[in-house]
């Protein structure tokens, strides 16, 4: 009877650990994080390199400029915030969208997915490097429309936060979401 419980146990955590994995790398999602993505070439040509203090300092003195940003990227229910990397207790957020003429690479794209859960079902977070403009967002998907904030025109890396904590459990929530839509919109 206790064989038998075990048996069943390890064929679960087989289900859930390693065919998730499996399905990454099948699927080319990066851990690690991703390089820098060649679409951000014609923005990052002009971006100003600023820290993200310095943006939340004095954000109308940045305004309608290119600007690149380091930043933790936050999902939250569709709702897309950035705050400060080097402050992991911040409280200080800034609103952001993705802007109409955003362009990021597939590879990039799938690992925001994956690690911050934008386009998915979970919510999360990612250390990214990002192009924008400050101003009045025009968010192509219209959570933050209307705000004052960061238009984002193109996301060139995306990280984990903490690989050894959110890595696995992304694994599961991001292969989740992929097996539920292939087996209930397909």
């Amino acid at each position: 009877m206790l064989r038998k419980k075990y048996e069943t146990l390890s064929i679960i955590l087989f289900l859930l650990i390693v065919l998730p994995i499996a399905w990454l790398a099948a699927t080319g999602i990066s851990m690690a994080g991703t390089s820098q993505c060649q679409k951000c070439q014609g923005a990052n040509s002009h971006a100003l390199n600023i820290s993200f203090s310095e943006l939340h300092k004095s954000p109308e003195s940045f305004a309608n400029q290119i600007i690149r940003v380091d930043a933790v990227l936050s999902n939250d229910a569709g709702y897309i915030f950035l705050h400060d990397p080097n402050n992991s207790n911040s409280k200080i957020l800034m609103p952001a969208g993705f802007g109409k003429e955003f362009a990021s690479c597939p590879a990039t794209e799938k690992a925001m997915s994956f690690h911050s859960g934008v386009g998915t079902w979970y919510d999360g977070q990612a250390r990214s490097v990002v192009i924008g403009k400050y101003g009045i967002i025009d968010d192509r998907r219209e959570f933050h429309t209307g705000q004052m904030g960061l238009t984002l025109l193109c996301v060139e890396t995306v990280k984990p936060i903490n690989s050894l904590s959110s890595v696995p459990i992304n694994t599961i929530r991001y292969a989740m979401g992929r097996i539920g839509r292939l087996i209930f919109f397909h």
